[in-house]
């Protein structure tokens, strides 16, 4: 991942850094694709020469620009069928789906930089699943996010945290709900 991103770029360099969960940076290093000449490492050029082949034997026919989704060949189409994707879950329909996607986000883009985040773009499924469920998924999410300071932590005592933290998210729904200025029903 460090190469494909120093590729990409066209660093001769990157930064590896580890974090913890709340992104505090704990390790790094930097990582140089130099030779002994000053010039791009026999890795990089390497990485590079693939990328390069990829993108003109394979991609370059997607990243033409145009208001249509250009045709799947008929070689691609059959990989996705291959047993070893299978676990991709990848059909014709949703490539072309996800390409018009990308096509708009980044070759008939009239968006400025940087994007708004995409993380509510889901499938139809998934988005029907989510208005059916409930809450239950937000709750913990919000749950995980606090953080208890407690001395000792037991099993009974970090329940009984988790309770009142629920009862605290509760509470908060409930003040939106009787807040809300539309009846509950629309």
């Amino acid at each position: 991942q460090v190469l494909h991103h120093a590729v990409t770029y066209r660093s001769k360099s990157s930064i590896y850094i580890v974090a913890d969960h709340r992104a505090n940076p704990i390790a790094s290093v930097m990582i140089n694709f130099i030779d002994a000449k000053g010039g791009y490492g026999k890795v990089y050029r390497s990485y590079n020469a693939i990328l390069q082949w990829l993108f003109t034997e394979v991609l370059e026919q997607f990243w033409i620009p145009g208001k249509d989704v250009p045709e799947i060949p008929v070689k691609l189409s059959k990989l996705f069928k291959d047993p070893q994707l299978k676990h991709a879950n990848l059909s014709d329909h949703s490539f072309r789906v996800f390409l018009g996607l990308f096509r708009e986000m980044n070759i008939n883009n009239d968006l400025s930089l940087p994007y708004p985040p995409i993380a509510r773009i889901v499938p139809l499924v998934v988005s029907y699943w989510n208005s059916l469920k409930g809450g239950g998924d937000t709750t913990t999410k919000l749950l995980d996010d606090c953080q208890e300071r407690l001395g000792k932590r037991s099993e009974v005592l970090v329940s009984s945290a988790r309770v009142l933290l629920q009862l605290g998210i509760q509470f908060h729904r409930l003040c939106h709900i009787v807040t809300n200025k539309k009846p509950v029903e629309e």
